[in-house]
């Protein structure tokens, strides 16, 4: 299920690509034509934006529990000596 939630993503993120490339061709592009493109970019760029946070708030956990664990191992040696 994430596969295929991750593959739309790309497809679609690949999808709105190739438009605005092919939009930055034209010699004219309509006003509707571009407010569509930026929307659809922006869209793109907010869901990455999320999972990048996401992914980032995950390691500042992971990063805090590791420091947590060794401030406990250092104590426990310190009073052990």
């Amino acid at each position: 299920m994430i596969e295929d939630a991750k593959s739309k993503f790309e497809r679609a993120k690949n999808e709105i690509t190739n438009r605005f490339k092919s939009l930055l061709k034209k010699d004219n592009i309509s006003t509707k034509d571009f407010d569509k493109i930026i929307s659809d970019i922006s869209t793109i760029a907010s869901m990455e934006l999320a999972e990048y946070i996401a992914y980032r708030q995950q390691i500042i956990l992971a990063l805090e529990s590791m420091n947590k664990n060794n401030e406990k191992k250092i104590f426990i040696t310190f009073l052990c000596r």
